[in-house]
């Protein structure tokens, strides 16, 4: 009975103020799914939208989904990218031993350019969508390309772009 009434309140208390977030329009949790629409939230936009796209054996030029990639949603690999701009795997307390190499031979973090990996995390990338190909498709990719874009929008001007030949 104990264990009825201590779900019970844990049920009420979860969904009621769901409820009320939802009814009030006023959210109770860090960050509710309609806020992403919300003026505010649109008056300060991602600075930078990114996609994925690539250049096949045969010459097309294909979109490529980074979220099929590395079965992560949309917003992990935008952040992914951002870290990876940022050499934000270099500062770790205890870098991998690569890292570790190119940070003692650049002279400090400060001293590196930015998105050191940047060819390292499009040429994982690759490997993986060549990967889930058959060795003679002319699917497998030849070129992959990383675009910057100014806006939530892939028809905005690229701000800046990375690519590896594969």
């Amino acid at each position: 009975m104990r264990t009825l009434i201590r779900n019970a309140a844990v049920a009420l208390l979860v969904f009621g103020s769901l409820l009320w977030a939802f009814v009030t329009g006023r959210p109770r949790y860090p960050l509710c799914r309609w806020d992403m629409y919300s003026p505010a939230m649109l008056a300060h936009p991602p600075s930078r939208f990114y996609l994925l796209r690539g250049e096949t054996l045969d010459g097309r030029q294909v979109d490529v989904s980074a979220a099929g990639l590395t079965g992560a949603l949309g917003p992990v690999n935008a952040t992914l990218v951002a870290a990876v701009l940022k050499n934000r795997s270099l500062l770790l307390p205890s870098p991998h031993p690569l890292n570790a190499t190119l940070l003692k031979a650049a002279g400090g973090p400060e001293r590196l350019p930015e998105g050191v990996l940047m060819q390292d995390l499009l040429g994982a990338w690759g490997a993986i969508y060549n990967g889930s190909l058959p060795e003679g498709s002319p699917d497998r990719l030849r070129i992959l390309r990383l675009e910057a874009h100014a806006a939530l929008d892939p028809f905005t001007p690229v701000v800046e772009s990375w690519e590896k030949s594969l």
